[in-house]
């Protein structure tokens, strides 16, 4: 297999837990740079934990998790981000009193090229109104969905391989949820940001597959369908799946 073939994520029937409860069972996906790889089901069905255990944040009861051809161990939040896993979680949980350019800036702390990763931000704030419109105001000042473009910002100028994103439309007005998914597509296919793997949690069935690649949906903490995007409409997925 070539090193273009290789999947920058792989889970390998993967089951996760909290404490002794187990939450996500058998769950196996690959997901390759360039690619939306989106998870789907009702509330309950265990997506967070999915993400939680890709960062270490979910006991691990069984299975592997791969990360670019090697096996991922020993895994919590800081090494994830060492090892450029970006995770947009829900909530966004943006530096509240810092603009929205420090908040971008807190995204590359950790890279060393400084002098690119400033034109980096300028890139992002020119390339997108809303972060332009928020570049000098506070996060907590703004609105729901110029937070979540801010975040997932902040994500992808840590150049990530692999960015999990959690529920990015929640709360947001169906304006904004545009604009955050074009950017969510922009971060998978960009040359910019290296083609990062993305895995993808959402409710919004159609803003979901606006970008998706692959659906996973799961129920119960179980994989009920997996496929292409084409294997199902969003009718389908919401009369089977999420009602």
């Amino acid at each position: 297999m070539s090193g273009a073939d290789v999947p920058v994520l792989e889970l390998e029937r993967l089951s996760l837990a909290y404490g002794e409860t187990v939450v996500v069972r058998d769950v196996s996906l690959k997901v390759r740079a360039g690619e939306v790889y989106a998870v789907m089901g009702p509330n309950g069905a265990g997506k967070t934990t999915l993400l939680n255990g890709i960062v270490g944040m979910a006991s691990r009861v069984e299975g592997r998790i791969v990360f670019d051809g090697e096996p991922l161990e020993r895994i919590n939040p800081q090494r994830a981000a060492k090892r450029r896993i970006a995770y947009v979680p829900q909530g966004r949980q943006l530096f509240p009193y810092a603009s929205g350019r420090m908040n971008l800036w807190s995204g590359g702390y950790g890279r060393r090229d400084r002098g690119r990763l400033e034109k980096d931000i300028d890139d992002f704030i020119a390339a997108w109104p809303v972060a332009a419109r928020v570049a000098k105001r506070n996060a907590e000042v703004m609105s729901g969905g110029e937070q979540q473009v801010i975040a997932i910002g902040r994500g992808a100028l840590s150049k990530p391989r692999l960015m999990l994103i959690d529920e990015p439309s929640l709360g947001l007005a169906p304006i904004l949820v545009q604009e955050v998914f074009k950017l969510i597509a922009d971060v998978a296919s960009d040359a910019s940001h290296a083609g990062a793997a993305v895995v993808l949690v959402e409710q919004n069935v159609e803003a979901a597959l606006s970008v998706a690649d692959h659906v996973c949906i799961l129920s119960g903490g179980q994989v009920v369908h997996q496929g292409a995007r084409g294997d199902l409409t969003a009718a389908d997925i919401g009369d089977m799946y999420l009602h």
